[in-house]
């Protein structure tokens, strides 16, 4: 097979470009610029950390500051250019965004000529390359980083086009915060003709518009045609065209033959959706950034709430927000349900919280307490559909056949079983069981699989602890699979709530004392607490 793509990083490709335009000094943002020059004597040089066409890469120091030199492989600008990449200099070192890497200054003496930028460890091609264990919502997000990044660029006066938008100029700080790289410095860039080597693809045409691949004239949306490959490589964790052999050959593909990597089957639609968007031959018809950002915000929900209620609720109030502080939560949430005053004493309320709320521990909240998105989702899959047949609900619970039965009712009910423990790991419930009693059980939340949201772990006659999962159908009842040595599986599916499935079980798994040890015991033990406390007849 004829030469790949680089998969080393390749910080120092610096091919991007401002849009040409010349800049009076104070003219980018109304802010007075001042000369960021940096002299030589006042960087000190590290180790090599990466390298490209353009030069090489190096951890260093700058006034005290860690920071990552860009020392360029070009060193003899002549005077014209050399003012035009000062120019640029200027303009890049007043870019300040939380999803652009900073950019703090050059040197620019002849034949010491280096750029000076914030250090960063490892980019996201690093990242998906060396972490398989990447969440859907974390990688969405990592998406969302670098769409907030180049929106930011696009937004500027004048417009900086990336050009080179691909997982190696896209960086990741300790908070897998993404910080877009490599971006404007036009004037250093080497070799115009290099994307018409014809004997083997360079790593950058992969994530090359067809425009662009044609020699066309560019603008903003040859970005979005990238950030369709990138969005595609952070999804599937899979480096693109991996069977492309030589550049004639990908070139007639992308630009004639309007070939694109496979999307997955099971993705999302309205993510399918966006990259077919973000990727179209026609660059009129590819959204911008700004079109992209609240696309990936909404995307975020649709992949993590299911429940349509539940979604449609998100969206509503907290479409863009990761998660909301939760006296905010629950004032919405109640209002939905119909509940007009909440009281924090009741439990529903406690219960509630219990299960869902987290501990806030970023940034500076009114609340101690907040509710994720991710949690929200599970709680749907494990409790949902919001909205409740009360004509099912009243026979399982009798005293709501002249009342309303809300999900927080199913979840009280729930939780208020000694089996129930909740969202514990398959370690701690086998610790949990650990010297318990043949016959001993306990019901745990699971959150890897949406079909499944929840896993039996009980001790066998023999004295052994199994696990089994809980598949909720489409017609959201539950069933359970049960296999005998001496006959064929039996498929069990009786009823949509748990409590009554699991009480149905008994006798045939052999479900006989409940595992003590919940998490939720307190909660239901407390005499000063309000509301209705169900009894094991419930």
């Amino acid at each position: 097979m004829a030469a790949r793509p680089h998969t080393e990083r390749e910080n120092t490709d610096l091919v991007m470009s401002a849009s040409g335009r010349q800049v009076r000094k104070g003219e980018v943002s109304g802010v007075q610029e001042r000369a960021p020059e940096i002299k030589f004597e006042e960087i000190q040089w590290g180790e090599k950390i990466g390298g490209g066409c353009f030069g090489s890469v190096y951890k260093g120091k700058c006034r005290g500051q860690n920071v990552a030199i860009k020392q360029l492989l070009k060193q003899d600008l002549d005077s014209k250019i050399l003012e035009d990449f000062r120019r640029e200099v200027d303009i890049m070192t007043q870019m300040r965004h939380p999803n652009v890497v900073l950019f703090m200054g050059a040197c620019t003496e002849p034949g010491k000529m280096a750029i000076v930028c914030e250090l960063l460890n490892f980019s996201v091609h690093d990242l998906l390359r060396k972490n398989k264990d990447i969440t859907l919502l974390q990688r969405i997000k990592l998406a969302k980083g670098t769409a907030a990044g180049i929106a930011w660029l696009h937004g500027a006066t004048p417009q900086i086009i990336h050009r080179d938008l691909k997982p190696n100029n896209l960086l990741v700080d300790e908070h897998w915060n993404v910080k877009v790289c490599d971006f404007g410095l036009s004037q250093v860039k080497l070799r115009e003709n290099k994307i018409r080597d014809g004997k083997s693809i360079p790593g950058t045409p992969l994530w090359m518009s067809p425009e662009v691949l044609l020699g066309q004239d560019v603008d903003e949306k040859a970005d979005v045609y990238s950030f369709g490959i990138v969005l595609w490589e952070i999804i599937t964790g899979q480096e693109p065209f991996p069977y492309m052999e030589d550049f004639k050959t990908f070139k007639t593909a992308i630009t004639k033959n309007n070939e694109r990597p496979a999307i997955p089957e099971d993705i999302h639609p309205n993510l399918r959706s966006l990259l077919e968007l973000c990727w179209h031959k026609d660059p009129a018809k590819r959204p911008t950034f700004q079109q992209i950002l609240p696309l990936l915000d909404s995307v975020i929900v649709d992949c993590l709430i299911a429940d349509v209620e539940g979604n449609r609720f998100w969206k509503a109030h907290f479409l863009g927000k990761e998660y909301v502080d939760w006296t905010i939560f629950i004032k919405k949430f109640t209002t939905l349900l119909g509940i007009a005053d909440l009281n924090p004493k009741d439990l529903n309320y406690l219960c509630l919280k219990k299960i869902l709320a987290s501990h806030n521990t970023e940034g500076v909240h009114s609340d101690p307490d907040v509710v994720k998105i991710e949690k929200f989702g599970h709680l749907m899959d494990w409790f949902g559909p919001i909205v409740i047949d009360n004509s099912k609900s009243g026979k399982f619970l009798g005293m709501f056949e002249s009342s309303k039965f809300t999900v927080l009712d199913k979840i009280r009910v729930c939780m208020q079983k000694e089996w129930f423990h909740g969202d514990i790991s398959k370690e701690d419930a086998e610790d949990l069981l650990s010297g318990q009693p043949k016959g001993s059980y306990l019901v745990r939340t699971s959150v890897t699989e949406r079909s499944s949201p929840f896993t039996i772990s009980k001790i066998t006659k023999k004295g052994k602890i199994n696990h089994q999962r809980i598949q909720r159908k489409t017609d959201g009842k539950f069933e359970i699979t049960i296999k005998y040595p001496t006959k064929t599986e039996v498929e069990l599916s009786k009823d949509d709530l748990l409590v009554p499935f699991i009480r149905s079980l008994s006798s045939e798994l052999g479900l006989d004392i409940p595992c003590p040890g919940s998490k939720f015991k307190s909660l239901f033990t407390n005499t000063k607490v309000e509301g209705y406390l169900a009894t094991d007849d419930d």
